[in-house]
């Protein structure tokens, strides 16, 4: 990527960038904070999609966050000691 322009004394160039929205599918039983569940080979944010195939069964062992979490039918959630005092909005 190149950028061409004239900046003068006092102007201001700004360069912002965002994170990329996925989503994402659970394609191994595991823990939600190990990329090898996932089909992106990364751990989900607060901004992705997050699906919980069927026959995959994920552990939330971390604070997770989704913007849409689905758990299709045959595919489970499973929630850890530590996080069972947590709210799941889905």
């Amino acid at each position: 990527m190149t950028f061409n322009t004239n900046l003068n004394d006092g102007d201001i160039f700004s360069f912002c960038g965002f994170e990329q929205i996925l989503t994402i599918h659970s394609i191994n039983s595991g823990p939600w904070s190990i990329p090898t569940t996932w089909d992106c080979t990364c751990v989900p944010t607060a901004n992705d999609s997050v699906y919980i195939d069927p026959a995959t069964n994920v552990t939330v062992d971390i604070a997770a966050e989704a913007a849409y979490l689905s758990v299709e039918s045959g595919g489970t959630l499973t929630m850890t000691t530590l996080n069972q005092s947590r709210w799941v909005e889905i």
